[in-house]
């Protein structure tokens, strides 16, 4: 896709269901918070919702849109995105872009080069889901990547030379600024890291106008402290909780994170789940899950849910709930 041609803006995840009224907590992305103001138009999965109240709670948006009336479809839409339309962006001072005006244009050396070839080399490769499947092929994807960093970290270093530097002490090489010639590029993988490369930070932080508030921070604290999030145990009870094989899971086309799921529960049912970049299809067949089996059926990018699959999610990823033993599928759980 071309620049400009981009038709959705993300300016939010849903995280699931606030309450008994319908209403969803939203991780906000956008740095313009007046983007969840009542009467607002969002897109979830490209279908215009209107917000019709909006509240605040530890930095996420509880709201609620016209659209939603249950919980139980509220909670379906845990894991997407909020988007608005590319017409709805605010305009930015000039010289300022919006991280979706960048993607896609290509940068290019002056020997011809095209280094854009890395972004894509990295959406083919896709190493977090090697991580998971070919430890082997992850190794040698990674090696080019760390290669064409330190490349690129050379190339700039004339013009913007604090930044480059920074890349190159990251990767941990022996030389860095100066100390590295473009007589070192052509020869692949002679200047090797000498120290553990580690988590980094953020070189190029969205650039967006700022609206003097604080940027919204992961929720640490997850303790109740207070009766607001607590249900009668009546309500707990309705719902019907079952053990479940998967049988199949394929990605469905044109979404980012959803897996269309065929699972046992005693009888077949499809359910629609986000788990794409934390499970493969081969990670999800056979394994035995946890399933909210009387859930009102919702459709998610034109297919029907009948259910719901549970997990946990903390800071090292998303973790499906199972059992220490085989169990039989469509027993109760209890």
């Amino acid at each position: 896709m071309k620049p400009g041609e981009i038709e959705f803006v993300t300016i939010g995840e849903i995280l699931g269901a606030w309450g008994s009224q319908g209403k969803i907590k939203v991780a906000v992305t956008t740095d313009f918070p007046q983007r969840f103001t009542p009467q607002a138009t969002v897109y979830i999965n490209r279908q215009p919702m209107m917000i019709s109240s909006t509240e605040w709670h530890k930095g996420k948006a509880i709201i609620k849109l016209d659209a939603i009336q249950s919980t139980e479809a509220a909670q379906q839409l845990q894991g997407q995105l909020v988007e608005i339309h590319h017409t709805q962006v605010y305009n930015l001072p000039e010289g300022e872009y919006y991280h979706f005006q960048l993607t896609g244009l290509e940068v290019w050396t002056t020997q011809g080069e095209l280094v854009g070839k890395v972004n894509k080399y990295i959406d083919s490769m896709a190493p977090w889901i090697l991580a998971k499947s070919d430890r082997e092929r992850l190794g040698t994807v990674m090696v080019c990547l760390l290669e064409s960093l330190k490349i690129i970290s050379i190339l700039v270093w004339p013009f913007m030379p604090g930044t480059s530097e920074k890349i190159q002490g990251f990767l941990g090489l022996p030389k860095k600024g100066k100390d590295l010639k473009l007589e070192d590029i052509p020869e692949w993988g002679k200047e090797k890291a000498v120290l553990t490369i580690s988590k980094i930070p953020q070189l190029f932080p969205r650039i967006e106008k700022s609206t003097g508030k604080k940027g919204v921070k992961p929720e640490k604290d997850r303790k109740m402290k207070n009766n607001e999030d607590r249900i009668p145990f009546q309500e707990f009870q309705r719902l019907d909780l079952r053990a479940g094989t998967v049988l199949k899971a394929e990605r469905i086309p044109g979404s980012k994170n959803l897996f269309k799921i065929i699972v046992d529960i005693g009888e077949e049912r499809t359910l629609v789940a986000g788990l794409v970049g934390h499970y493969t299809e081969e990670d999800l067949s056979g394994k035995q899950v946890v399933v909210v089996a009387n859930l009102e059926p919702a459709k998610l990018m034109g297919v029907e849910s009948q259910g719901m699959i549970l997990a946990a999610e903390d800071e090292s990823g998303v973790h499906l709930l199972s059992f220490d033993v085989p169990v039989t599928p469509g027993s109760r759980i209890r």
